[in-house]
């Protein structure tokens, strides 16, 4: 009985103390929430794997870059001219994330010159948050990093000073070897950076560095096809006009009347995204005379040098061969340029020379054929002598509009790309607004009194990637004078291009595409009482929701022959008027 009342009395105790225990416990772990800086610093994270970097690689993953920028101060001393930057680096990747740069950099501007030193830390932050993805040929890195500076001003002894800096690195590789990149940072100096006095010990800067770097170690990245020499090689001819529109032609003459035809016969080649062309061009445009008493003709010639490159290739490396391509030119040029018959002019025929950029769009008719349309600009220098003996130097700022035609030979067959495509046919549906164009009697606090609705159902077929055909039947109401509606019934067809698919080439599993379209309406409403007729112009986005449904936004303007409503305003000698619609609906595809 005893033992029993022992057992009983420490089985009893133990049941108690346990629960307190458990209780005190998980007191204490409730109770202690403060932040344990060490603790979270120590504990695993997942980590995405980054790009491989192999120590005993071919080139030991260094590489050279050449690099050019230019710089300001912000503050105090921000009204000092922008320093004008150049130098050259060597960058050491040591693992998949890091990598150290030294670089030697030299600046001049009206006030001082400048060498200096910079060394780096780029992280990779990029392939550290999203991981490394194979055939990615853009990054976005940091950079942090110190600096060391000589600076010379004019007139005064050399200074020297110091900086911590940081900003961001965004780059592109063009090929496994090659890598163009701009770099934006923020400097804080020490004193005596900005060459004059200044009662606070630091100075802000800002710097925007572009630059070219060699990777003497390849980096694997998609090849674009060149197979053979030939391939990308193109042939253009194209015609135009071309206007001088510098101050000397401006002041003394109608800008309108200087324009003069312009041709060219060009020859070129594409290493996707970037490329070469060679331009023997030539034409006439009307500048003021010697004596500025009229208006003469001034012929030119001349040989072009441009490097280009291909935007749709550069944002979307897997498109190898957009349909619609949109370039981007730079270059220069040389030439000479002929005055007619002169009394002022000792020498009629003078060479000149300068930097050219221009803008070129070109549709593929097929994997040899396009068209394309470009505008060029050109600041070319040239200096006139006169019979007096006096020169005057002279600046063109000649602006040009070209068509022409281009043969290329692609490196595979453009339909490739489309192999996945079937047409398709398509139903749409939707609600809207219209505001038939006029700017008497509109008391925008009322909407209701200058927009109508209306109503749209189209049927529509893809025949290929790139475009679709559309016609469309719309009901709806046209709002007019202050309290006035008529009510309208509009037929109309489209031709719509999928602009996505022409830029970046055609993927099946596209969820957003853009479609500009144009095409010819007519409308009958009962107000006027007369049939209209007109083009129409607008924007289409379509979000996919699956394989069959989605919705769209629709943004178009009707240009009619005649009066829409009894209050539209008319333009062009009081014969067009405009009508401008929104509207929002479903679509289905089968």
């Amino acid at each position: 009985m005893r033992n029993f009342d022992l057992k009983t009395v420490l089985s009893l105790c133990l049941s108690v103390f346990v629960p307190v225990a458990a209780n005190a416990e998980e007191t204490d772990s409730i109770e202690n929430t403060y932040f344990n800086a060490m603790e979270y610093v120590q504990q695993q994270r997942y980590i995405p794997k980054g790009r491989l970097v192999k120590r005993d690689a071919p080139g030991h993953n260094w590489t050279l870059g050449f690099l050019g920028g230019v710089g300001n101060f912000v503050g105090s001393a921000s009204g000092q001219p922008d320093l004008t930057e150049f130098g050259l680096s060597i960058q050491k990747e040591v693992n998949s994330f890091n990598s150290y740069r030294l670089s030697f950099l030299g600046g001049i501007n009206d006030v001082q010159k400048r060498a200096s030193v910079e060394f780096d830390h780029i992280f990779n932050i990029q392939d550290y948050l999203f991981g490394y993805r194979k055939n990615n040929v853009f990054n976005v890195s940091t950079v942090v990093g110190l600096g060391a500076y000589m600076v010379f001003p004019e007139g005064s002894e050399r200074k020297i000073a110091g900086s911590l800096h940081g900003g961001l690195r965004l780059s592109r590789m063009f090929t496994q070897n090659l890598e163009v990149y701009v770099e934006p940072k923020v400097h804080l100096f020490t004193d005596d950076i900005e060459a004059v006095e200044s009662p606070r010990r630091y100075n802000f800067g800002t710097e925007l560095i572009a630059g070219l770097t060699y990777h003497f170690t390849e980096i694997p990245i998609r090849r674009y096809p060149n197979l053979d020499p030939c391939d990308q090689l193109f042939y253009e001819l194209y015609m135009g006009a071309q206007g001088d529109f510098s101050d000397r032609v401006k002041e003394n003459m109608s800008s309108s009347k200087c324009w003069g035809p312009a041709m060219g016969l060009s020859v070129g080649k594409w290493w996707m995204p970037l490329g070469m062309r060679a331009t023997a061009f030539g034409g006439m445009h009307y500048v003021p005379n010697d004596v500025y008493t009229g208006i003469s003709e001034e012929p030119y010639a001349g040989l072009r040098l441009e490097g280009m490159v291909n935007l749709n290739t550069f944002f979307f490396p897997r498109n190898r061969e957009p349909k619609f391509e949109i370039n981007a030119m730079a270059g220069y040029e040389l030439g000479v340029v002929a005055h007619r018959a002169t009394t002022a002019y000792s020498k009629k025929v003078r060479p000149f020379h300068g930097p050219t950029f221009a803008g070129q769009l070109l549709y593929a008719v097929n994997d040899k054929w396009g068209v394309f349309a470009q505008a060029r600009w050109s600041g070319s220098r040239y200096e006139q002598p006169f019979v007096d003996g006096s020169v005057e130097k002279r600046k063109m700022d000649n602006f040009s509009l070209e068509f022409g035609v281009q043969y290329r030979r692609r490196s595979r067959k453009m339909n490739l790309d489309n192999a996945k495509f079937e047409p398709y046919s398509f139903v749409m549906a939707g609600l809207g607004g219209n505001f038939p164009v006029r700017f008497a009697s509109v008391d925008f606090d009322k909407p209701l009194t200058y927009l109508g609705q209306q109503y749209t159902i189209s049927l529509g077929r893809r025949f290929t990637p790139y475009s679709s055909v559309r016609a469309s039947l719309m009901a709806g109401r046209y709002a007019y004078g202050k309290d006035k509606g008529t009510y309208p019934l509009s037929i109309s067809a489209d031709w719509m291009l999928d602009m996505f698919t022409a830029v970046a080439g055609y993927d099946q599993d596209r969820t957003f595409n853009v479609a500009p379209f144009i095409g010819i309406v007519y409308t009958h409403h009962e107000t006027a009482d007369k049939n209209l007729f007109g083009g129409q112009i607008g924007l289409n986005e379509h979000f996919r929701l699956n394989d069959r449904w989605g919705i769209y936004l629709e943004q178009a303007a009707q240009v009619y022959d005649g009066k829409i409503t009894e209050s539209a305003r008319t333009f062009w000698k009081n014969r067009f008027s405009m009508v401008l619609s929104a509207s929002a609906g479903l679509t289905y595809r089968f």
